[in-house]
């Protein structure tokens, strides 16, 4: 899957997780609407400083929007006497 394609599944993934419409958000980050669906059309990709922003308004890192939902992730935790570790181990699938 190309970068654009995973970047606006996820962008319409964590929006609608949100319970945003593309009205919402564009409003919540000060961006045009027609902006917001044309990258979710692909017709567009968004700049470094729009990506922060709409991570933030996401409430998600901005690496969250370039990572395929379907990357396995295997979580490891390590109970010690003082302390909790956990580890996130991310499988990407090979180009």
């Amino acid at each position: 899957m190309s970068v654009r394609e995973t970047f606006k599944n996820n962008l319409r993934y964590y929006r609608k997780k949100n319970n945003l419409t593309q009205e919402e958000l564009s409003e919540k980050i000060g961006l045009n609407l027609n902006y917001i669906a044309d990258i979710e059309s692909r017709a567009k990709f968004p700049t470094a400083e729009n990506i922060d922003a709409i991570a933030a308004a996401l409430d998600i890192h901005p690496a969250q929007l370039f990572l395929e939902q379907t990357t396995p992730v295997k979580i490891q935790l390590l109970l010690t006497k003082h302390h909790l570790q956990i580890f996130l181990f991310l499988k990407f699938p090979k180009p």
